[in-house]
């Protein structure tokens, strides 16, 4: 029996939904916003995940690669089309939200979005860095 995860990922703790195809709840709980919190709760299910998701944010990247380096078949969805979705429901909680991005899952009613490298986000702190340099330099040289 195929099973579906959805990882609503706050800054402290991540609402995880565990749905079977018959879009019965299996697990449903709380953990820890790392890598190998979720694997704790995730392992039990391992060979039967079909699907873990999560949205694009702030902790997307490292969660998601670092997931997909303990071999989980992970999906990152769209965060704005994922919110449209979510938005719907009468009540807004994080295990509700974990809810419906496991039932996007199983119904495929998602966006899928690339996920950064590394290098890429390095590259991106960088650039960001030389451009603040740069500007602060302009502003002292016209000061004087």
């Amino acid at each position: 029996m195929k099973m579906y995860a959805g990882l609503d990922v706050g800054g402290k703790r991540t609402a995880v939904c565990i749905l079977d195809d018959g879009s019965k709840i299996v697990w449903r709980g709380k953990t820890d916003t790392h890598p190998k919190m979720n694997d704790a709760v995730l392992r039990r299910f391992k060979g039967e995940l079909a699907k873990v998701g999560l949205e694009s944010g702030p902790f997307t990247s490292h969660l998601f690669r670092s997931l997909a380096a303990m071999d989980y078949p992970m999906v990152c969805m769209d965060a704005r089309r994922a919110a449209d979705a979510i938005k719907s429901r009468r009540i807004k909680s994080d295990k509700g939200d974990a809810w419906a991005l496991a039932e996007m899952l199983r119904t495929g009613w998602f966006t899928c979005v690339y996920v950064k490298s590394d290098d890429t986000h390095r590259l991106k702190a960088l650039l960001g860095a030389r451009d603040q340099l740069v500007k602060d330099k302009r502003l002292y040289a016209a000061a004087q």
